[in-house]
C-alpha cells in the first residue's frame, strides 16, 4: 500500500518474489524483480549465488524491447 503523503515507487510482494516499479504515477517504464528470502522456486539460485538477495534478478525497461501494438 502506499500513501500519498509519502514519495515511493509502487511495488508488489508475493510469497515468491517482490515486484518494484521504478515510477510513481502512470508512466512506468521500468520493474525489478527481486527474489524473496524464503522463496521455494528461486531458493536453488540464490543458495548457488546466481540470485542475491537484496539486489533484481530481474530487470524490464520498455525502452529495451520491441514495439508493441496499440
Amino acid at each position: 500500500m502506499n500513501s500519498g503523503q509519502l514519495v515511493q515507487p509502487s511495488e508488489f510482494r508475493g510469497k515468491e518474489a517482490l515486484l518494484r516499479f521504478d515510477h510513481i504515477g502512470h508512466n512506468i517504464t521500468t520493474f525489478d524483480v527481486y527474489a524473496e528470502t524464503s522463496s521455494k522456486i528461486y531458493a536453488s539460485g540464490v543458495d548457488s549465488d546466481k540470485i542475491k538477495v537484496g539486489k533484481p534478478f530481474l530487470q524490464f525497461d520498455l525502452a529495451k524491447t520491441p514495439p508493441q501494438p496499440d
